[in-house]
């Protein structure tokens, strides 16, 4: 008894056997033909199982079997490579496709916009807490015509003022197109040209208008002007100020002063007295101020003992001591020189040895006496000397 040769191969279909067909054995008989057939597909797929394995195990022992395919460590695709795209609010290690990042980028500002594509401006500008300048020329009201305060502040609200912590904008330069506020008590405020701060929300709130330099006709006085409206509450004062300046003066009305030429009202003594220097005085009668109520007493004592300018020193009383006290200069001693004495007025000459005056006058090869009088006068640069001594010499010198 042989086995049945096994041939590696796959043989689509499986002989059936017929009724007809005849026992025939062998390696080709028909009767064997099924299991031979049955055998080589068994011994096929053993084959290529086994090759399987094989190449399994080289693949797996390779470092790189797959050199058709990127890495997964720092993989370089090529191509068109595709991926599932996050959600919009994906916030995973998901790969991020271009559709994901057009559809998160077109909820982003663009840098090169420098705000153009902010969507909507009051809102952002709300959520930094930053001031908003409204406009630079805006129509205050549309047309000219007077308001209250409360249709100005209705604008503003309609405006989006109180919805900043600071805001501001400016009336367009026309008359014809922007409101008077009336009723603020303290002048009329024109709006056109006029800048218009907000500070607080409309509960509590600031507003300060500074008028142009130039208003409608009949309105001059309301030009280069401050308005300040204050409101915390109907129960906390609410109302206008008006701030004055160099521009714009107040008026003796408005700060409740007397006119330049105006006359006080008559009055019998003053509401609340006085002192004048610690005399009693209430308006009712004069008083009589003495040198001791004006605290003059000393220049009043030191006056009496002072000589009249206008009598050019005829009260004198002693002539001749104050004409020592005002021109007697010194005395001219022993070891001292003439030429030292050089300021105009007289110096009285004490000398007692001569021989110790190096400029002692000489006459005829002697010294002179050293007791006398030396008079120096002055003129300009020029300074001259007269000594006269007690035995009626007389010397002169200049210098």
């Amino acid at each position: 008894m042989a086995n049945l040769s096994e041939n590696p191969q796959w043989v689509d279909g499986i002989y059936q056997i017929e009724t007809s067909d005849p026992v025939v054995g062998g390696p080709d008989g028909v009767s064997n033909r099924q299991a031979k057939e049955l055998a080589g597909r068994t011994s096929y797929l053993k084959k290529e199982q086994e090759k399987t394995g094989s190449d399994l195990a080289k693949h797996t022992a390779a470092a790189d079997p797959h050199t058709q395919y990127a890495p997964k460590e720092n993989p370089t695709f090529t191509g068109t490579p595709k991926a599932p795209t996050p959600a919009t609010d994906s916030n995973s290690q998901q790969i991020a496709t271009t559709a994901f990042v057009r559809s998160v980028g077109a909820t982003k500002l663009a840098k090169d916009q420098n705000g153009a594509d902010i969507q909507d401006r009051e809102l952002f500008n709300r959520n930094l807490g930053s001031s908003r300048a409204y406009s630079s020329s805006i129509s205050i009201g549309g047309s000219a015509g007077v308001w209250t305060t409360a249709e100005f502040i209705g604008w503003l609200e309609s405006q989006g003022a109180f919805v900043h912590a600071y805001w501001v904008c400016r009336g367009s330069w026309s008359y014809v197109h922007n409101k008077i506020i009336s009723d603020t008590e303290c002048g009329q405020i024109p709006l056109a040209g006029s800048v218009v701060e907000v500070m607080g929300q409309n509960d509590a709130t600031t507003i300060r208008i500074t008028t142009p330099s130039t208003t409608p006709a009949g309105l001059s006085d309301s030009a280069n002007a401050q308005f300040t409206y204050v409101y915390n509450g109907i129960d906390y004062s609410p109302g206008w100020r008006r701030d004055y300046n160099t521009k714009n003066k107040p008026t003796a009305a408005d700060v409740g002063a007397l006119p330049v030429n105006a006359v006080a009202q008559a009055a019998a003594k003053l509401a609340t007295p006085r002192t004048i220097n610690g005399v009693p005085f209430d308006g009712s009668a004069n008083i009589a101020l003495t040198h001791a109520n004006l605290g003059l007493t000393e220049t009043v004592n030191l006056a009496a003992g002072a000589l009249e300018k206008a009598k050019n020193g005829t009260d004198i009383p002693d002539k001749v001591a104050f004409y020592n006290n005002v021109t007697l200069r010194g005395t001219l001693v022993d070891g001292m020189t003439f030429a030292n004495c050089d300021k105009a007025g007289d110096y009285v000459v004490a000398i007692n040895d001569p021989n110790t005056v190096a400029d002692m006058p000489v006459y005829k090869g002697q010294k002179l006496y050293g007791y006398g009088v030396l008079h120096v006068f002055q003129h300009g640069n020029f300074v001259g000397q007269e000594y006269i001594n007690h035995n009626g010499d007389f010397a002169w010198r200049q210098k």
